[in-house]
């Protein structure tokens, strides 16, 4: 049925991107200010009814990543361009503040018809909006699976729906507990999908299934593994709630995962991709990983299994006859040399991306310790005298999250040196370039940049 949604051009949809099927109705304002931290999760729960915006988690035309508890700007990461900036409401940032002593209230409202502020129309942003069964589930192992959701259910909308307290309150668990609990969200091209416990109670069902009896041992404990998980995106989200919710060992944790060594992840892609997989026989392979890891170390070396997964499955989409018997390769391969290796939760590597580690620093930003401030800086000094040569653009970006929280003035001397570094770099490029305006405007915007960063380190 998707196939046959009417496809626009980007340019349109940028065009006409002001959010003008997304009927917002307005919100009933609080008449008198009150403390919200004084108030019971029901009564917080009831003022959810007075959202009047899209936010994280219900947002139809941006995919929109952020955590509400904490103070750091939500991540764009796809949809429509020119989409209204997601906003928060206080009860739900008070809410998802309390964490898992929220968590029995919120699953209690999970079938809570009062209409919020908010709704969407049958007609998507300009093609179509139905309901859909979506959960993101507590475990990752097929056992323990909830049954009768994730069925690619698509009941479409023949009339504005309202959204629900209900639905807010799942977008609360999903905060809470580092899940994507969306109940609204965007589907290429100019769809909105609608995944409602209201509407749908087989996700109300799911949801309390899995998260009516957590304890904070346990949820500490869970965000805790993600932290230090190689699923993609899971990490910088569940040390964020870590900050917030558990400070004191936020600390430890952060400070453990920025020791990593750093490594190049392209070494090990080209090994599995143009040596593994080249090859077709157990005693053959036994053999490669013995020599790679002679030469690279066994940390390095632990995270075959990872990319030989990578490489044939994750990003090869392809049916073509060598694809095919590509992968038949690589799934012999991991029964052979990796029996144990579960693909669904790769365990915790020894080294680490830079680009993991940039996502940790940022994760911990609101962390003020001297103790993460030391582990950040050790962090850049790594990347800077790494083997695995880290790009220029990952270094950069570390030195610029790092300097905004470093106060040794022998540090800061370091951080001032390396943007002088960048300055005269970038100003080597630009004398060589011909016939480039536009390239030139870009990089001396760099130098502009660079030379506030330079100028922080220097105070």
């Amino acid at each position: 049925m998707r196939l046959l949604i009417l496809q626009f051009t980007l340019l349109a949809l940028v065009a006409s991107a002001s959010l003008q099927c997304c009927y917002a109705q307005p919100g009933k304002e609080p008449t008198v200010e009150v403390d919200l931290t004084k108030l019971s999760n029901v009564d917080l729960i009831k003022q959810l009814s007075e959202t009047s915006d899209f936010g994280v988690g219900f947002h139809p035309t941006a995919f929109a990543r952020g955590f509400v508890a904490d103070d750091l700007e939500p991540e764009f990461a796809g949809g429509i361009l020119g989409s209204a900036k997601p906003k928060v409401h206080p009860a739900m940032k008070e809410l998802v503040s309390r964490g898992v002593d929220a968590l029995p209230d919120l699953i209690d409202h999970l079938s809570d018809e009062t209409n919020a502020g908010i709704s969407v129309g049958p007609n998507g942003f300009a093609g179509a909006t139905w309901h859909s069964d979506e959960y993101d589930p507590r475990h990752t192992d097929k056992n323990n699976m909830p049954k009768d959701v994730n069925t690619e259910k698509e009941q479409f909308l023949k009339k504005e729906y309202k959204i629900c307290v209900g639905d807010l309150c799942y977008v609360a668990i999903g905060q809470i507990v580092n899940r994507n609990l969306n109940c609204i969200r965007y589907q290429p091209s100019g769809c909105y999908v609608i995944n409602s416990p209201v509407a749908t109670p087989e996700l109300a069902i799911a949801t309390t299934s899995d998260w009516q009896n957590l304890t904070k041992e346990q949820h500490r404990a869970s965000l805790a593994s993600e932290a230090a998980s190689n699923r993609y995106g899971v990490a910088p989200s569940a040390m964020q709630r870590l900050v917030v919710y558990y400070p004191e060992y936020a600390e430890k944790l952060a400070s453990k995962l920025l020791g990593r060594e750093i490594y190049d992840p392209d070494l090990v892609r080209s090994f599995v991709e143009n040596e593994l997989i080249e090859a077709d026989d157990e005693k053959t392979w036994g053999e490669l990983v013995e020599k790679f890891e002679s030469q690279h170390g066994k940390a390095v070396s632990q995270t075959i299994p990872y990319w030989i997964h990578w490489t044939c499955w994750d990003t090869d989409f392809e049916e073509s006859d060598e694809s095919l018997q590509e992968r038949e390769i690589a799934a012999r391969i991991l029964r052979s040399n990796y029996p144990n290796y579960n693909v669904s939760e790769p365990p915790a590597f020894g080294v680490v991306e830079l680009n993991d580690q940039i996502s940790i620093v940022r994760s911990v930003a609101n962390l003020k310790t001297e103790k993460i401030d030391n582990a950040v800086h050790s962090t850049f000094l790594d990347a800077l005298s790494t083997e695995s040569r880290p790009t220029i653009y990952e270094v950069e970006k570390l030195a610029e999250l790092a300097v905004v929280r470093v106060k040794d003035s022998t540090k800061k001397k370091t951080y001032a040196e390396y943007f002088r570094r960048r300055i005269k770099e970038v100003n080597v490029r630009i004398a060589s370039i011909e016939n480039d305006p536009s390239l030139v405007e870009r990089l001396q915007n760099k130098i502009a940049a660079l030379e506030q960063f330079a100028k922080t380190a220097e105070r």
